[in-house]
Order: C-alpha cells, then sequence, then structure tokens
C-alpha cells in the first residue's frame, strides 16, 4: 500500500477467511481473534465460526512479537501475549466448562458450536427479534448441512428462540423435546456457572443426560 509492505496473517476462526496483519512499523491489527478485556468481562459467548480454527489463531498471533496488538472491538494493547491469554483463558473457561461434565468426553469433531446471531449485539445486550429473525436462515442452513441429531441451547436467549417463545430456562434446563426428528434441550449458560457456581451440579446432570442420548441416537440415522 503506497510502497509500504503489509505482512499478511491467516486467522480464520471468527470468520472462514478472517485474517490479520501486521504493518511496517510492527503493528499488529488482530481484528476479532483477539477482544479486550473489558469486552471479554462482559460477553456471554462471542461469535466464533470454529472455535477450534478460532484456539489456534489466537496461539498463532501470540507468538508475534509486535509492539502493539489492535482489537477491532475497542483496543490497542502493548502486551500481546497478555492479551492472548486472556483470549485464550476466556474461550477455555467456556468450552470447556461444557465439555468436562459429559460422562464421556467428545471430541471437537462429535459436537459443532454455533450462534442463533451471526455478531454480537453491542454493550452485550440481548439481540433483538429483528437481529434473530435476520440470522435465522444461516442456522437453518447450517443445520440442514451438519444434519445433527441432538441440538443444546445454552441459555435462556437460545432456549426461547429454537425450542419456545416462553421457555423457562431456569426451570426447564434438561428437558427434552422432539421435533421432526430432532433432540432438542436446553442447558444453564456456562456464563451463568462462572458466575454461580452453586448451580454446577444441576448443569452436570444436563449434561450426562446429553451424553446418555447421544449414546441412544448412535446406531440411529440423522433427521433428513
Amino acid at each position: 500500500v503506497g510502497g509500504a509492505v503489509f505482512r499478511i496473517i491467516q486467522t480464520p476462526g471468527h470468520s472462514v477467511s478472517h485474517v490479520s496483519f501486521v504493518t511496517p512499523d510492527n503493528v499488529c491489527y488482530a481484528g476479532d481473534v483477539f477482544s479486550s478485556p473489558d469486552l471479554l468481562s462482559k460477553a456471554r459467548i462471542l461469535y466464533t465460526f470454529c472455535y477450534a480454527e478460532d484456539l489456534k489463531s489466537k496461539k498463532k498471533l501470540a507468538r508475534e512479537s509486535c509492539d502493539c496488538f489492535i482489537t477491532a472491538h475497542r483496543g490497542a494493547f502493548a502486551d500481546g501475549r497478555e492479551l492472548a491469554r486472556e483470549n485464550i483463558r476466556y474461550l477455555y473457561e467456556r468450552v470447556e466448562l461444557m465439555l468436562k461434565y459429559l460422562d464421556r468426553p467428545m471430541s471437537r469433531e462429535e459436537i459443532y458450536i454455533t450462534n442463533i446471531i451471526k455478531c454480537n449485539p453491542p454493550f452485550n445486550r440481548d439481540p433483538s427479534e429483528e437481529e434473530k429473525a435476520a440470522c435465522i436462515d444461516y442456522l437453518k442452513y447450517e443445520t440442514l448441512l451438519i444434519r445433527p441429531k441432538i441440538m443444546v441451547c445454552l441459555g435462556r436467549v437460545a432456549a426461547q428462540r429454537i425450542i419456545r417463545p416462553d421457555f423457562r430456562i431456569t426451570r426447564e434446563h434438561g428437558l427434552w423435546t422432539e421435533r421432526k426428528g430432532y433432540q432438542l434441550t436446553a442447558v444453564l449458560h456456562p456464563s451463568a456457572l462462572l458466575r454461580d457456581p452453586s448451580r454446577i451440579p444441576e448443569a452436570k446432570q444436563d449434561f450426562l443426560a446429553i451424553r446418555r442420548m447421544a449414546d441412544e441416537l448412535a446406531d440411529r440415522p440423522a433427521p433428513v
């Protein structure tokens, strides 16, 4: 650009073709690979297209020795390694919390994590009905491509869009509904469990039930 050479780094995860770049004066624009600590402290689960690829990209940028790292959402940071550690810890806390309560741990290849909307609403507010409607076709196409046997809603917002508009997550988590061959259930949101660890035992029972349902459906064909 104008004779200056920028180094492009492939960093898929947040999106399939996400890239970051390093400027000639050794500044890394991380884009959506990293989020600021302030955003991490408020967000439930940040949108990511593929969590496994996102984790690889975070670790890749952590190895960059740049003087400054700029994130897409509010922030420039001198210590890239500490920024990476905070982002990786955030990811592990939420994803690993789900995986650890399965009776027989499932691999990431067996679990597909997605969102009912494809961007983060400002200030971590709940998505509006208009935002849900604008993104729901993406979720429908994902479902058609993956053909999951079980769909687990993480928290109230997802459950009220996927299972039933008046779904009460605190009372109805762990209950099952069958629709068009798909087994649907909802669990307490990982962020809620991190805020209130006293609810972890009941969440563990929900995840054990998910593991049992997965075993029961193992030999059945996927819904068409």
